[in-house]
């Protein structure tokens, strides 16, 4: 691997703020056409988070598996994903892609539902997309021995 023990591999928009702080960003792909999408969380009076996202369209949704390189997900021996980036095309079959590469090459698979319903169209998309990659998490991730 390159300069640290953690591999990041994203497309962010053209701004330019953000540090690397020991994160190899060899797998960081430039969108100049797009921005990166952004998070508001406020804290609700009974205590609970609210979420807002400002996405429509943003860069994360874009990625395409032409920007990913396979080589450094062949590398690593973790590759962590979660289920936002199974909402929308190009993205989701970008997010197949690359579980396929890493699963392939032997790389054990760690999955994070990050459930944000206000991102997908129904609830029922969001479910049917979990359901349909769960099966592809390694099997010691669900044991719990990670």
């Amino acid at each position: 691997m390159g300069k640290g023990c953690l591999e990041f591999i994203t497309e962010k928009g053209k701004e330019k703020e953000g540090e690397e702080n020991g994160v190899n960003s060899d797998g960081v792909v430039f969108n100049k056409q797009a921005r990166t999408t952004l998070a508001f969380v406020t804290l609700k009076t009974d205590g609970q988070r609210e979420c807002m996202f400002y996405r429509n369209p943003r860069v994360d949704m874009l990625l395409k598996d032409t920007g990913i390189n396979m080589g450094i997900i062949k590398q690593v021996k973790i590759f962590h994903y979660g289920s936002i980036s199974l909402i929308s095309e190009p993205c989701k079959s970008t997010h197949m892609a690359a579980m396929k590469a890493a699963k392939q090459a032997g790389v054990l698979l760690s999955y994070d539902p990050n459930v944000r319903l206000p991102l997908w169209p129904f609830p029922e998309a969001a479910r049917n997309a979990i359901k349909g990659i769960l099966n592809q998490v390694s099997d010691d991730e669900v044991a719990g021995n990670c």
